[in-house]
């Protein structure tokens, strides 16, 4: 076989034991992996070359055996050489398979391995073979052992075959006594084994060679031959020793074709591979040739991988830190390097992957490197696309919500403008008719009443939007200071009690504490709660009741504002926080608003490092909770602020409560 089966032989089994082939688990959609297709085919190979080395293990004990006895029985008797048959069959029998030389037989010829049997077998070879050598009956009993196939002739008259040669072939003596062993031959061969057999009795080495024969049952096989000179005292006779080679034949041609498929199975591979020793390279496929510039296999060989490239050292110090590794069988990682092909002076941007292999008998490294430049490149476009998508993502989810935003302001806008617009008709026809002052006085206020109250509502509109603006861009600062926040809960929840007393809805506060300081900015508090407020009271029922309750602890203060009204989905409760979201969008739903209010509420408590959340279910009430923390500051005495009175600040709840009133 030649130096590439050679090579492969030794490189099969540490890279199935290792899994260095194809290593990388990072695939492209726009890479072919082969690692399953080269794991089954070097599985294969494997086992052809174990069953090879069997068979031509087999094949060179025999040819060994078969030398020494040609080379013995030119300077001996016939009678030694059967001796020395006698022994290999005793050493045989011992189970000891070295083949036998000269060497060996001297000193086997020493040992008293002779029993009875054999010096009775002795007399009988000597006076049947050496007198009369082609009757070989207790000859074929010594050589069956062996698997030999043996043919003597007498001339051109072949006089006997063994019974291992009749078994192979099929045919007996009478059936090839006519035309001998060449009737069998194939016409290749046929020339070939006459040429052999007819060949001079004097040449310094026994003649060998190889011939295909057609068997009794129509199949080929191959018969490995040997013409030996052996003394048998007389000239004319020739003895042809052969054994079966039709196995190790057939296992030379699986390699063959298995050779072919490991080649296209690496010449298919997407990565480029190396199999270099001492820094030299000793193989490598389509792809390494490719990655480094070359044209051949022939023109790589024997030069350095970095011989190619400009490097840094550093590049070239992980290659040998990775090679350390693998002589101290530490993890065997990836490595990722950045070179300079000096063909073109291309950057490359290079993936390896390392194992220390056999090689010819040598300790050589194997090299998976993958070229992921245009990886890298495409990762950069796909990570740009992705930028680009959610850009285009965030560009439509703006077209929409400014979409929303104009259509939800143009009606909050538009309804209370129309009103004012009506109530200043109203009042102006009213001061040009004629009817007594009192009954104008009486008209003129209800038309006030709801030019202002509509006023509130545009003003409440602006305010929220101008507030998220402020708190999205960072200008809103957070005053913060110290108050009870307990006592500034109560008096908002009463202000709007004694605001509300037309409602006929039951407003309820509770504590578990009766102070409770703590810095906050007082403005804003007021702002979430009268929001919270304003939608309980908004979707409750004339007759409902809605429960403020406030749980203050050491470190934290939860206040809760719980109503009975409709509800909110599951599905809505985490987007009714963001800006011009509401439950029900219809221009003819139950209560006015914006969906702005929330989005204050949240960003307000934001600010406080708190949260705000809601406890909820469709057509069961809503419970909305605020969890904000204690400030770290220290409380001074001095610093608290008392007194609030803030039941008189009716222009908040006024415009906070703007939108309740249409109802």
């Amino acid at each position: 076989m030649n130096a590439f089966i050679e090579g492969l032989s030794s490189i099969i089994k540490p890279v199935n034991k290792s899994k260095v082939i194809l290593p990388f688990t990072k695939e492209k959609n726009y890479k072919i992996d082969l690692c399953r297709v080269i794991n089954e085919t070097f599985k294969k190979i494997d086992k052809e070359i174990e069953k090879f080395n069997i068979h031509n293990e087999d094949f060179e004990v025999n040819q060994k055996l078969l030398d020494s006895i040609m080379y013995i029985g030119r300077f001996t008797s016939f009678e030694e050489t059967i001796s020395i048959l006698k022994i290999y069959k005793k050493v045989l029998n011992m189970g000891v398979m070295n083949s036998v030389n000269l060497n060996c037989y001297k000193k086997l010829k020493k040992i008293n391995l002779h029993n009875d049997f054999f010096d009775n077998l002795e007399q009988i070879a000597y006076k049947k073979y050496y007198k009369e050598f082609y009757n070989f009956a207790d000859f074929n009993e010594i050589t069956k052992k062996a698997s030999m196939l043996i043919f003597a002739y007498s001339g051109d008259k072949l006089k006997y075959i063994n019974s291992v040669a009749e078994e192979c072939i099929g045919y007996s003596l009478f059936e090839l006594q006519s035309n001998g062993l060449e009737s069998i031959c194939c016409p290749s061969y046929s020339k070939i084994l006459t040429r052999l057999r007819l060949s001079a009795n004097n040449c310094s080495k026994p003649v060998k060679d190889e011939i295909k024969i057609k068997d009794k049952s129509g199949n080929f096989k191959w018969i490995y031959i040997i013409k030996g000179d052996i003394n048998t005292g007389s000239e004319d006779s020739t003895i042809i020793f052969a054994f079966d080679i039709t196995e190790k034949k057939r296992m030379q041609q699986e390699l063959v074709k298995s050779e072919k498929r490991y080649k296209t199975v690496l010449d298919l591979m997407p990565d480029a591979l190396f199999i270099c020793e001492e820094e030299k390279i000793v193989y490598t496929n389509n792809s390494g040739i490719e990655m480094l510039g070359g044209d051949s296999l022939e023109k790589i060989k024997d030069k350095s991988f970095y011989e190619f490239f400009n490097y840094n050292r550093d590049s070239k110090s992980k290659v040998k830190v990775r090679v350390s590794d693998l002589e101290n069988k530490k993890d065997n990682k990836t490595i990722k390097i950045k070179l300079k092909r000096k063909k073109d002076r291309r950057n490359l941007n290079l993936e390896i992957k390392c194992a220390l292999i056999p090689y010819k008998g040598k300790k050589a490294l194997l090299s998976i490197v993958r070229d992921i430049t245009e990886s890298n490149k495409i990762d950069r476009l796909q990570k740009k696309v992705l930028e680009k998508t959610l850009l285009l993502k965030q560009a439509r989810e703006l077209d929409k919500i400014k979409s929303e935003i104009f259509s939800n302001i143009s009606h909050e806008i538009r309804t209370p403008l129309n009103i004012i617009f009506s109530a200043n008709q109203f009042m102006i026809k009213l001061i040009q008719e004629d009817i007594e002052v009192e009954q104008k006085k009486d008209k003129l206020r209800e038309y006030i009443n709801m030019s202002m109250q509509n006023s509130y509502r545009i003003l409440r509109l602006v305010n929220n939007i101008i507030d998220l603006s402020r708190v999205e861009l960072g200008y809103m600062p957070l005053e913060l200071k110290c108050y009870n926040i307990v006592e500034v809960v109560e008096d908002i929840t009463m202000a709007v009690s004694n605001y509300l007393h037309d409602r006929e809805v039951n407003l309820v506060f509770d504590t578990n504490v009766e102070e409770k300081y703590m810095y906050f900015d007082l403005d804003k508090i007021k702002r979430v709660m009268l929001n919270l407020l304003s939608n309980a009271i908004k979707f409750s029922g004339r007759g409902s009741e809605v429960l403020v309750n406030l749980n203050a602890s050491k470190n934290k203060v939860v206040i809760s504002v719980k109503d009975n009204g409709i509800g909110i989905p599951k599905n809505k409760q985490k987007e009714i926080f963001k800006i011009f979201t509401q439950v029900d969008k219809s221009f003819s739903r139950m209560a006015e608003g914006t969906g702005v209010g929330l989005s204050v509420v949240n960003a307000f408590v934001k600010m406080h490092s708190g949260r705000v959340y809601v406890n909820s279910e469709f057509g069961g009430g809503s419970e909305f909770v605020i969890d904000i923390p204690c400030s770290k500051y220290s409380l001074k005495e001095e610093e608290k602020i008392n007194n609030l009175n803030l039941v008189e600040e009716k222009d908040m709840l006024s415009i906070e409560f703007s939108d309740i009133y249409n109802n």
